[in-house]
């Protein structure tokens, strides 16, 4: 009999640097299996809100009125941006899969492990022009909803 290799031959890069403020993120790749990346530069978070509901209130009394118009719903959430610093051009192209990937998660607890899943923005990733081989990167994601009061 004669052995059969089933799988491809592939480059495994460890940083053995510990870091409690990573970001880890996996996803599917484009040959089906789980990529993983730790994200540790420096972790951007900004809350959007969005998508007002707002009413024209007509005044009969001045006095008493609060204001001619009123919020009465708002859709908010928060926002991450994660970054990585002069990472190599090769780097780059294999962190581009993370686009085409139906399924992203963040490592949201290590004990016991928990993977959260997470919309990418699309339009928010930052690649490359570079002349020197090594270039930042950088993409953004919703975090889980906020729940809100509306009125």
């Amino acid at each position: 009999m004669y052995p059969v290799q089933l799988t491809q031959a592939q480059s495994v890069r460890v940083d053995h640097a510990p870091d409690i403020n990573g970001v880890y993120m996996r996803w599917i790749g484009l040959t089906g299996s789980w990529n993983y990346y730790r994200f540790n530069y420096n972790q951007e978070i900004s809350l959007d809100v969005q998508n007002a509901t707002i009413i024209k209130n007509f005044v009969q009394d001045w006095e008493v009125q609060d204001g001619v118009e009123e919020v009465i719903s708002k859709d908010a959430g928060q926002k991450m941006k994660l970054m990585a610093e002069d990472l190599s051009v090769s780097d780059i192209k294999g962190l581009q899969s993370i686009k085409y990937s139906p399924k992203v998660q963040m490592l949201t607890n290590t004990n016991p492990v928990q993977w959260q899943t997470v919309v990418l923005n699309t339009a928010t990733f930052s690649e490359y022009e570079t002349i020197n081989g090594q270039a930042p990167f950088s993409i953004t994601f919703n975090m889980p909803s906020i729940n809100i009061q509306t009125q």
